[in-house]
């Protein structure tokens, strides 16, 4: 006797057309080291009273159709995300306020078209920074301390760009400070 069981060989499976059973050399109980024999299921064609009454035919027609939903339903759903996400612009620019103890409380405005879209206060707590992501475009630049205008620019943001804003006072007899630089990354 074999040590390790060997599986079953095609001359010891039943002949097509034959009983399922198995032979008697593979059953379990026989002690020849067989793997017991399991019947494998076999497809089996639709009788003509089936294909008349259409029992067969409609669920074929159901699966087509639950196929062709799904395909239309996530074309469906794409379409309507893009729909929803074409008209929204994401920031990939920023403006970046940069200042010293001098502006201490002042408040640095960002305006698009008219409408201001960002305001922040210029102070300790901020470290004097303050960044703002933004879509690329123009944008109005406006600095104010007790109601008195620091610093105004009209500036042009393009994509994936850094506008670097320095702020501070001038000082008696310093030279006028640049108003705005723009560095590509």
């Amino acid at each position: 006797m074999d040590p390790i069981p060997r599986p079953a060989v095609p001359s010891d499976l039943p002949a097509p057309g034959r009983s399922g059973a198995p032979p008697a050399s593979a059953t379990p109980d026989s002690g020849s080291g067989l793997l017991p024999y399991l019947p494998v299921p076999r497809h089996r064609r639709p009788t003509d009273a089936e294909l008349a009454d259409g029992g067969v035919l409609a669920s074929a027609t159901f699966i087509r159709s639950t196929i062709v939903f799904s395909i239309l339903f996530v074309l469906a759903m794409t379409t309507l995300i893009w729909y929803r996400w074409y008209p929204v612009v994401l920031p990939s620019s920023s403006i970046v306020f940069v200042g010293d103890p001098s502006i201490d409380g002042a408040v640095a405005t960002v305006s698009y078209n008219g409408k201001e879209i960002y305001a922040v206060t210029i102070d300790k707590r901020n470290d004097y920074t303050a960044i703002v992501w933004v879509a690329p475009g123009r944008y109005d630049l406006v600095v104010r301390r007790d109601n008195q205008v620091l610093q105004r620019a009209n500036e042009l943001v393009g994509q994936m760009q850094t506008l670097m804003d320095p702020l501070y006072t001038k000082k008696p007899g310093s030279p006028s400070p640049t108003t705005a630089s723009a560095t590509q990354p």
